[in-house]
């Protein structure tokens, strides 16, 4: 990881909280507790990036095979926790497989981060289609508007 190749360039104490992905270093970042020690921080930061799940929905730029399936130009696609979960022309087709997907997870709160080019209604739509599969989870739209992923999904 690039943070852990900084650490040694300052003589500040670092620690670096190992994420994979956006939604988790988002949610280690928001179980910071400064009235807790370094250690007990670090380590509550750290738990709190395990119980993330995340999906990524976008649009393969080529034609390619990935975890034996075979993906076209133009398809969309889903990425849960870095395996390819759908793939297909129709975007709601994909968004209802990785809603069924995130459902088994049972997460209390789903965030769904839109990306630069997204509208409003398709996103409305999509939280729809992601909070009929999980009924019990809290479901909150951000406009994220990052580049490539037309969805980042959280679920923890």
């Amino acid at each position: 990881m690039a943070a852990e190749q900084c650490a040694p360039l300052t003589s500040k104490r670092v620690i670096v909280v190992p994420t994979k992905s956006i939604p988790q270093g988002v949610s280690a970042m928001l179980a910071i507790d400064g009235s807790n020690g370094i250690e007990n921080m670090a380590s509550d930061m750290t738990a709190a990036a395990q119980c993330v799940h995340t999906a990524q929905i976008t649009t393969a730029s080529r034609d390619s095979v990935f975890d034996d399936m075979i993906i076209k130009k133009g398809e969309h696609l889903a990425l849960l926790d870095d395996s390819l979960a759908a793939s297909g022309n129709e975007l709601f087709n994909v968004v209802d497989k990785i809603a069924t997907a995130l459902s088994a997870f049972s997460a209390e709160f789903i965030t769904i981060f839109t990306g630069e080019d997204t509208i409003e209604a398709e996103a409305e739509a999509v939280a729809e289609r992601i909070g009929s599969a999980s009924p019990g989870a809290e479901i909150t739209v951000i406009h994220g508007g990052q580049p490539v992923y037309r969805y980042i999904i959280s679920a923890e």
